[in-house]
């Protein structure tokens, strides 16, 4: 493992000089923005993605590059740009923690570095450079809220397909992109409140990051290798009463690696599976009518896959088995803060 320092204490250059008045009264205080990305094999868009980040008009406070084990070019890369730009910082892990491992060593690293955010970013998006400016006003706007992040439109690599412009949750508690997949024609244009953020370019507040952890020892669950760790931070949150916001006005361009319509392969279908039953059966109450539903309707998927993809099915079996005494205590953790809430 390796650490590279390197991100201005300070801060970076931003619009307007710390604690200037404004004309709604009192004292802008900027942001300390974090940017954070996980890489492995990554090393296809990376350059593009850290050429966006360092674009932005309100610049990083710090870039963290976070490689999970690469054996392409992606250290070479993320290392040039640390060797030319002193706020990017790249952190080299000997082996593949996953997604959520490694962003939690970030978002350790952005609270005691006292951020004010933490912007999450897949190496295959590409950032308009106001990206960051617009998240931060729309939060701004919404400050008497507890806010716990924001995230911009997502479109596709070609531009007019929206990707994801925050996630909802749907039937049977599977949370989507809104969005996805349709024709970008004005319909998502307006700022609203939404279930949760897409981690691809999600914006987070350091209050978020840190009552999450302060709550469960962790932000991102380490048992969720990939896939829909995002989704269960944001259940939780909104559990715990925070709000997440789209800003319409962020704009972003994200190359998916599983693309809808497209079988994904056994690894990631297994996790995915897997992690969306465990959060079921931590989030939803087994009093509720729907509760039941969801699981017949899962057990259905299960039971298909068991015919049709039977090395899947022992994959998602597997990994719920491994996640027990871990979702027990991630039900006793909500107990307790919901007694601390009503106490």
């Amino acid at each position: 493992m390796r650490t590279e320092a390197g991100c201005d204490a300070a801060g970076a250059v931003q619009r307007f000089a710390p604690d200037e008045p404004h004309a709604g009264g009192g004292k802008v205080h900027l942001p300390r923005v974090q940017v954070q990305i996980v890489t492995h094999e990554s090393a296809d868009g990376l350059a593009a993605c850290l050429d966006a980040v360092l674009a932005q008009t309100v610049a990083p406070a710090c870039v963290l590059i976070v490689d999970n084990a690469s054996t392409d070019a992606s250290v070479a890369i993320a290392e040039a740009y640390a060797a030319r730009h002193p706020r990017v910082v790249v952190h080299i892990l000997p082996h593949n923690l996953g997604y959520a491992a490694a962003h939690n060593l970030g978002f350790t690293r952005a609270l005691d570095a006292r951020m004010t955010h933490v912007l999450t970013l897949n190496p295959d998006v590409l950032l308009r450079a106001t990206y960051l400016e617009h998240c931060l006003a729309a939060l701004h706007d919404r400050k008497g809220r507890r806010s716990g992040g924001a995230t911009g439109k997502l479109l596709r690599a070609n531009g007019v397909t929206l990707d994801s412009t925050g996630l909802i949750m749907e039937v049977f508690f599977h949370a989507r992109d809104r969005g996805a997949e349709q024709r970008d024609e004005g319909q998502y244009d307006a700022v609203r409140d939404v279930f949760g953020v897409c981690g691809a370019a999600a914006l987070y507040t350091a209050s978020f990051l840190n009552a999450m952890h302060h709550a469960a020892g962790y932000v991102l669950d380490e048992t969720f290798f990939f896939y829909k760790e995002d989704v269960d931070l944001c259940w939780r949150g909104s559990l715990n009463g925070f709000t997440f916001l789209y800003a319409p006005k962020a704009v972003a361009k994200h190359e998916r690696g599983w693309k809808a319509g497209q079988r994904p392969n056994a690894l990631a279908e297994a996790h995915s599976f897997a992690n969306q039953l465990s959060m079921v059966w931590v989030y939803v109450s087994p009093r509720s009518a729907g509760f039941w539903v969801a699981q017949l309707v899962e057990f259905a998927r299960f039971l298909r896959l068991l015919v049709t993809r039977p090395s899947v099915a022992r994959q998602i079996a597997s990994l719920l088995l491994a996640q027990r005494a871990h979702r027990q205590e991630k039900r006793r953790m909500l107990r307790n803060a919901r007694r601390e809430e009503g106490g």
